[in-house]
């Protein structure tokens, strides 16, 4: 299979997805820094549930399948191509990633009647840590980076542009929903009188 060479076209757009990739992995960081706060903090926000294997192994495959891709993803490139199981496991990697973060979110809510509340904090959690990672990645080149590049850069530049606008059109479009009323106390939003 025949891919675009690398050598004479804009890293921009492998450096962009790439950002877009590792700020999906430390946005599940940024949740395990909510639940961390939330088991030390304020208990009550937690499931009832909270304690049982079937809500941490997700956290702990979590946090071992998104230490293994800061791993693989932040390694200086070689010339040496990846094994077919290394790549299958990055992928697998990513899938429990996406996964966890969308269930932890679900069962780790400041608001747990909410169904619009955890999409947006996942979304600005992913948002802002694609700001964070974007230096990284602008700085020196990356083996994800070195992979992204076999990719004609028109399709990676339709992926940064789909995974940024799907984003940021859903968290505008959910943040304009009305606040639920328990965010403002019960009977804050009723008129006076």
């Amino acid at each position: 299979m025949s891919l675009t060479p690398i050598d004479n076209r804009s890293r921009l757009p492998a450096k962009a997805l790439a950002g877009c990739l590792l700020g999906l992995v430390l946005s599940s960081f940024l949740w395990l820094a909510v639940i961390i706060y939330f088991v030390f903090h304020n208990t009550a926000r937690l499931p009832k549930n909270w304690d049982e294997p079937k809500v941490w192994l997700p956290l702990l495959l979590q946090i071992i399948c998104g230490c293994y891709l800061l791993y693989r993803f932040l390694r200086k490139p070689n010339d040496q191509p990846a094994s077919r199981a290394l790549l299958a496991c990055d992928w697998f990697s990513v899938l429990a990633v996406t996964v966890s973060i969308i269930a932890v979110s679900r069962w780790f809510m400041v608001f747990p009647n909410e169904t619009v509340f955890p999409i947006v904090v996942s979304l600005v959690f992913f948002l802002f840590a694609t700001l964070a990672s974007l230096p990284v990645v602008l700085i020196r080149m990356t083996e994800l980076q070195q992979r992204l590049m076999r990719l004609p850069n028109g399709v990676l530049m339709l992926l940064v542009a789909l995974v940024l606008a799907g984003s940021f059109g859903t968290v505008t479009g959910l943040a304009m929903q009305p606040a639920p009323p328990s965010f403002f106390g019960k009977g804050a939003t009723d008129p006076p009188g």
